[in-house]
């Protein structure tokens, strides 16, 4: 089973384009970030981001794709298990 917090994590990634805006945003260090992703990478084992050399700028990649679909529906679903 996916770990939730890591696909949370990769959407925040595609959704602000970078580790550095996403580690603001999820109050974590841009290092704890990008060790979420390749966790969850390696877990699939798949690539599902492209990175520039500094990291300032992420796309995904056609895995990363099919994994941000599943982590958008998953997460609402999850959220509301965890309400009831």
């Amino acid at each position: 089973m996916l770990d939730l917090e890591l696909l949370r994590t990769l959407v925040c990634v595609v959704d602000e384009g970078s580790f550095t805006r996403a580690a603001g945003r999820v109050h974590r260090t841009q290092s704890t970030v990008s060790q979420q992703v390749r966790k969850l990478e390696q877990t699939v084992g798949r690539t599902l981001l492209l990175r520039d050399r500094a990291g300032n700028q992420v796309q995904a990649t056609d895995d990363g794709e099919l994994m941000l679909a599943y982590a958008r529906k998953l997460a609402p679903l999850a959220a509301g298990r965890l309400r009831q």
